[in-house]
């Protein structure tokens, strides 16, 4: 950690990213922005440990790359003999110092770096990452990908624009507790006046926001001509998990989609969030092998001395960052999830279908589970 505001001064921009696919288009950003010495730090978490992140990066493209680890979530008490009702006063207790601790040393280890130009992050969704926006009010703020989030943070630019979505201003009557809550335990998430988008979506935004394309020119400059082997890879998503789908819709699609290849081999690539011993139940019942990686999937095509013929999902980002990297040379499938099907965020998944079909340009082939491949 730099000792001063001139230390963190050396760097020209200050990368902040904590999963995968974060890193991989953090790695586009610093080559499309030309980034001279940039700095890097990578937020680990239960769910993405150092020992994860750490090998999907290069050191020779960082002046410098750093660890924080964050991880910001509830841990019940249970203590015996307590009331309930206790146990949960306990437990927001905790949560609450906890909370505290972390902003505390989230806001201290950043704080020397704020006279970086270029301020890279991952996703606005999340509260930290806008934390880290207001605390870097004098750099310039640009977000990286996290897959189709990206649409749901350019939605809440634009609603927050037209005044469908109102910031409160804070009360002045505020107890003392209500006050210390919001200024030294909740993170900041006020929004930022502009920002700029660095992503591979043709996205609708707010006017004061800024879209520059991530057309994936540096994982292209990596690409050798690999053979096609021939095989169906499905990549998955954490739908179960995210609420999407209940446990028996997923089985009868993915047994629709094996309908689609009987005559190919199958396999599924599990999302890092997908619960594997459920996973394998419901694989198992639909005739399909699982194809564990350890690697976000881009990168792993990257790395491998052969190219799938099919590269399949329902709606997952990485069939579009295939389009841009890889082009006609895999066939990419996109099977629809009817509507009925789905328990959450329906016209979220149908503004999704719908870029696949007007701007994958005939890349990205959008079928019904159950329709021949």
């Amino acid at each position: 950690m730099p000792k001063s505001r001139e230390a963190a001064a050396s760097f020209d921009a200050l990368v902040v990213v904590k999963t995968p696919l974060q890193i991989l288009n953090a790695l586009e950003a610093r080559h499309h922005f030309g980034f001279a010495r940039p700095a890097l730090t990578l937020l680990t978490s239960r769910k993405f440990p150092r020992e994860m992140l750490l090998p999907l990066v290069d050191p020779a493209d960082w002046a410098a790359i750093r660890c924080f680890e964050l991880d910001p979530y509830r841990r019940p008490v249970r203590l015996p003999l307590v009331p309930a009702g206790a146990n949960e006063e306990l437990a927001e207790i905790r949560w609450i110092a906890q909370q505290w601790r972390l902003r505390r040393r989230y806001t201290a280890f950043f704080r020397p770096w704020r006279g970086a130009a270029d301020l890279v992050i991952g996703n606005y969704h999340q509260a930290h990452f806008r934390h880290l926006a207001n605390l870097f009010r004098d750099s310039r703020c640009i977000l990286v990908d996290d897959g189709t989030d990206t649409f749901r943070v350019a939605q809440a630019r634009r609603e927050l624009a037209a005044g469908a979505l109102a910031t409160p201003a804070p009360s002045p009557w505020r107890t003392p507790k209500k006050w210390w809550l919001a200024s030294e335990v909740a993170w900041n998430v006020r929004p930022r006046k502009n920002l700029v988008f660095f992503s591979t979506y043709d996205l609708d935004l707010a006017a004061a926001d800024t879209l520059v394309r991530n057309r994936y020119e540096h994982a292209g400059r990596q690409i050798v001509a690999n053979a096609s082997d021939g095989r169906v890879l499905f990549l998955g998503q954490p739908l179960v998990e995210d609420g999407y789908l209940g446990r028996s819709d997923l089985r009868a699609l993915l047994g629709d989609v094996r309908r689609s290849h009987t005559s190919q081999p199958l396999a599924y690539v599990p999302h890092p969030r997908e619960d594997r011993a459920a996973l394998a139940g419901v694989l198992g019942d639909c005739g399909i092998a699982m194809y564990e990686i350890g690697k976000p999937f881009e990168f792993h095509l990257l790395d491998s001395t052969s190219l799938p013929g099919t590269v399949a999902s329902f709606f997952s980002s990485a069939l579009d960052n295939c389009r841009l990297i890889w082009g006609n040379r895999i066939r990419l499938l996109a099977y629809r999830i009817a509507p009925e099907r789905l328990r959450t965020s329906r016209e979220f998944v149908a503004e999704v279908y719908a870029y696949f079909a007007s701007h994958g340009r005939g890349s990205i082939e959008i079928l019904e589970p159950g329709q021949p491949a």
